[in-house]
Parts: structure tokens; C-alpha cells; sequence
């Protein structure tokens, strides 16, 4: 994010809802959480930094990396699900993904 969007960014509002909403649901744990937020003046302007508890491999990395091999259904399908309840629970929390 450039610095110009950085007051219109609801990035930060967003992620504070998700992370304060119920976590009784099981999805909840496939949802990254927003650990804090801070505001850095730097020579060209402000930007947010978000600082995030510490990610795992992305999906496309593991396709990159077993590309030559077959990555096992049981996988697969533990993958899929995880991500299910993970959409599952943002749906719950009112939040929908868009893509550009």
C-alpha cells in the first residue's frame, strides 16, 4: 500500500473485526491474526504497518514445490476443508471475499 492510501485503507478495521469476533468457530484458527498496527513517518509520507502472527508456506508455493510429484488426496482434502472453514467463518463474522 502506498502511503497516499494509507487513511483510506479499511484494511486494519477489518482485520481488527475479524480478530475480535467469536473464535469458538473451528475456521478461526485458518484465519491469520493481526498481532498489532503502527504508523511509520518515513521521507515519503506515512504508511500502516501491520505486524501478523508468522505465516506458513502459501498455497501456490506447495503446488510450485510438488509440481513433479502428486501431493496425496488425503492432503488435498485436508487442505480444502481447512479452507472451507476458514471461509465458513468469515461469512459468519459478515465478511466476503472479492477479487480485483
Amino acid at each position: 500500500m502506498t502511503a497516499d492510501e494509507t487513511k483510506r485503507s479499511r484494511e486494519r478495521n477489518s482485520l481488527k473485526a475479524i480478530s475480535a469476533y467469536s473464535q469458538e468457530n473451528p475456521g478461526s484458527k485458518y484465519i491469520v491474526t493481526l498481532l498489532d498496527d503502527f504508523i511509520h513517518y518515513g521521507p515519503n509520507g506515512c504508511h500502516q504497518c501491520l505486524v501478523f502472527e508468522l505465516h506458513g508456506p502459501t498455497i501456490n508455493l506447495l503446488v510450485e514445490c510438488y509440481q513433479d510429484e502428486r501431493l496425496e488426496p488425503e492432503t488435498i482434502l485436508r487442505m480444502a476443508t481447512q479452507l472451507l472453514q476458514a471461509l465458513a467463518f468469515l461469512h459468519e463474522a459478515g465478511f466476503a471475499h472479492g477479487g480485483k
